[in-house]
């Protein structure tokens, strides 16, 4: 594991953060000192997970560290969680993407109130959805979740992750249901099966997940029907995205529903369906798209508060077509945009939030 040692501007307990399944890590704090220890590696097994909470006992061991508090990923079935709760009666649980927000403020040393932008594949969310689209307003100590990406349905858990022509028929069905029949018709057997659990309502959770709907667009584009590994497909639509000049933005709707703001990707993939472009050119209008419909959430947003910070974790912002889209549309709009520079903006760097959420507590 790789190692990074950052001052922060807040004094908390002594905290071991265990991070989450997506990438093996860990964070070790106290007072306004914190170490984070992280790498690429998920935890996928029990095995993995034995040998993950060896390596935090033997550091926590040779630094004659003593954590008062202990804090794990909300969602009750990660390995990471399971081992929190093996080293204390009673860890703290942080949500997902809230701790992705955090380690950006922890990482750039920021007090003040933000707008916070996470996206990635998928956080366990506090209404028991797939979160993964997600705004937040506030400081570190109190980050209200504002707007996301608006729910779909995902069905096959696990599955809708690496086959990525699941989130496709979902967000299709939507939009048609007629064209959901005849591509799942074309997929395949399975594609008819899933499409009648969706239907039914069988293995389907609601899905804010920005990583869904790249994986989604990279199927229906691309054709490309699997990630072999983590994030193929999306990178993959990058590549295609940035050998295009130019190209108009697809259509991400913004919708007010109460004092909650949504991002709603359907017309974005109503116009997949209905232009008929070169591949590079496509992908390019979604880039642009979802990096103009995240600018206009974050204009509303500082219409409403005043807010001109923009703090950007998860994933989603590895990918350096979008990254730089948005950094364009925030400085057009006369936002501050802020980005992970040291501290991994995937799931290596949310035992860093893990830890400072969780020793203010």
């Amino acid at each position: 594991m790789k190692s990074l040692s950052l001052e922060i501007p807040w004094n908390i307990k002594s905290t071991l953060a265990l991070g989450a399944d997506m990438k093996r890590s860990f964070a070790l704090g106290e007072n306004r000192q914190i170490t984070l220890f992280y790498s690429r590696k998920p935890l996928s097994t029990v095995e993995e997970a034995l040998d993950f909470k060896e390596e935090v006992l033997g550091e926590i061991k040779r630094r004659g560290f003593q954590p008062r508090v202990v804090v794990g990923d909300l969602h009750p079935r990660y390995l990471s969680t399971r081992t929190a709760r093996e080293l204390h009666p009673d860890p703290v649980l942080v949500q997902h993407h809230r701790a992705h927000i955090a380690s950006a403020l922890a990482e750039h040393g920021i007090t003040e109130e933000v707008i916070g932008i996470s996206m990635d594949g998928t956080g366990y969310g506090e209404d028991g959805g797939v979160w993964g689209g997600e705004f937040f307003v506030g400081e570190v100590e109190e980050l209200t979740r504002v707007g996301h990406i608006e729910y779909f349905p995902l069905q096959g858990g696990d599955s809708a992750a690496r086959e990525t022509w699941r989130p496709a028929l979902a967000l299709i069905d939507l939009i048609s249901p007629e064209r959901a029949e005849k591509m799942a018709a074309e997929i395949g057997p399975r594609a008819k099966v899933v499409l009648a659990a969706l239907r039914k309502g069988l293995g389907v959770v609601p899905t804010s997940s920005a990583g869904r709907l790249f994986d989604a667009a990279a199927f229906l584009i691309l054709g490309i029907r699997e990630n072999s590994y983590e994030a193929e497909a999306p990178m993959a639509l990058e590549k295609a995205g940035s050998s295009c000049p130019s190209a108009p933005p697809y259509r991400f709707a913004l919708r007010e529903d109460g004092e909650k703001l949504l991002l709603d990707p359907l017309p974005a993939f109503e116009e997949i369906l209905t232009r008929k472009e070169s591949p590079e050119r496509m992908a390019l209008s979604f880039h642009r798209g979802l990096a103009r419909g995240i600018a206009e959430v974050a204009f509303k947003l500082r219409e409403r508060t005043g807010i001109k910070k923009l703090v950007f974790s998860g994933g989603v912002f590895q990918n350096n077509l979008l990254t730089g889209l948005l950094k364009e549309e925030a400085k057009n709009a006369g936002f501050e945009p802020v980005f992970h520079r040291r501290v991994p903006a995937h799931d290596g760097g949310i035992a860093l939030g893990q830890a400072v959420l969780g020793g203010l507590g």
